[in-house]
This record gives C-alpha cells, sequence and structure tokens, in this order.
C-alpha cells in the first residue's frame, strides 16, 4: 500500500512542474497554516559567524556514537574550540563542573527560540580549550546518564588530541 501511495506521489509531482515561485508561496502558505495552528516556524540555533566556512569546520570536526552500559553517546572531538560551534549550540546553560575541566548539562535545546529543557534521559558534557575540544551527549532510554563515563570518554578523548 505505502508504495502505490509513492509511486502515486511522485508521479504527481511529475506531473505537477512548478516555477519557483509557485514553490515558495505553497511553502509560505504552508507555514502560515502552521502558524496558525500554533506551530512557530523552528530553527536551528545559529553558529559563530565568525569562523571560518562550514565545509572548512565540518572538515576539522570527528563525530562517532558507541555503546555505553544503558544507552549511547555521541562523541565530537576537534583540534580548536568549539565552543559557539554545533556540538555545543544545544547547551542550556554553562554546566556544572563535574571533574577536572569538564563540565555537564541537562538542559539543551534543539531550537534557537525555544526555551532550553531539562532533559533527564540526556546528559551534555564537555572540555575545551583553544586548540582542543571533545564533547559527549548522552542519552539513555531507561534511567539517570552516566556523568562518570561521559568524563572518562573526555579524558580518553583529550589525550588523544594531545
Amino acid at each position: 500500500m505505502y508504495k502505490r501511495q509513492a509511486d502515486e506521489r511522485e508521479r504527481g509531482f511529475r506531473e505537477k512542474k512548478q516555477s519557483a515561485a509557485e514553490i515558495r508561496k505553497e511553502i509560505e502558505e504552508a507555514r502560515a497554516k502552521a502558524a496558525a495552528d500554533g506551530f512557530a516556524l523552528q530553527r536551528p540555533p545559529k553558529e559563530d559567524s565568525k569562523r571560518g566556512s562550514a565545509a572548512e569546520a565540518a572538515a576539522s570536526i570527528n563525530e562517532w556514537t558507541e555503546k555505553v552500559k544503558n544507552g549511547s553517546v555521541r562523541v565530537t572531538t576537534a583540534h580548536r574550540d568549539l565552543t559557539g560551534e554545533s556540538a555545543l549550540l544545544i547547551a542550556g546553560d554553562r554546566g556544572k563542573s563535574v571533574g577536572g575541566d569538564v563540565n555537564c548539562t541537562n538542559k539543551v535545546r534543539f531550537s534557537q527560540d525555544a526555551p532550553a529543557m531539562e532533559r533527564p534521559t540526556m546528559l551534555l558534557c564537555w572540555r575545551t580549550s583553544s586548540d582542543r575540544s571533545v564533547v559527549t551527549m548522552m542519552a539513555t532510554p531507561d534511567g539517570e546518564p552516566s556523568a562518570g563515563a561521559s568524563v572518562s570518554i573526555i579524558n580518553r578523548e583529550w589525550a588523544k588530541l594531545g
């Protein structure tokens, strides 16, 4: 059934050639309807525009996901300061020191204009300096994320960045 619906939708898109102006108008109408229904347009948090190009920035960042005891953790590392960039833009506050130079918070925001909210199953931790950064985002479906596990990962990756 879904395949047939997708085929019909695709056929409709091909048959209905629209100009850029028509597409823009359709988008604006959809946004106006969503706003009237109480759903304001949301945008991701803005990055610091003083940095280099987005391509340069992305090329120097490494990201991967690791499994942990009761969930998973996304690890982001770079040989530069990631303060004010995507990995840390979602932090809803300055965090609390959890050992060494590592800060953690479970207050995050996923949209530019949204207020930061406490997320009990998520933990954002970071350590930054002018020449290296390590950020972790741990998510646990059940229970509380472990600050200790995040600190261990951050210390391990910090040493690798040397």
